[in-house]
């Protein structure tokens, strides 16, 4: 997630308590920042259910 080069859009988004910990352990376990575990599981998500019908 380094390449300066991506455009990027900055979002605000609320979570819940339990999902802010657990992502924040995940990227702590992964050593990532907690904006870039963010964008690895959307990323993942994104790629497991682009065929399911969804415009993504």
């Amino acid at each position: 997630m380094k390449n300066k080069s991506v455009k990027m859009k900055t979002s605000t988004i609320r979570l819940p308590i339990d999902l802010s910990k657990a992502l924040s352990h995940m990227a702590v376990d992964n050593e990532r920042s907690l904006n870039t575990e963010m964008i690895y599981a959307l990323k993942r998500y994104v790629e497991t259910n682009k065929n399911r019908g969804m415009d993504v």
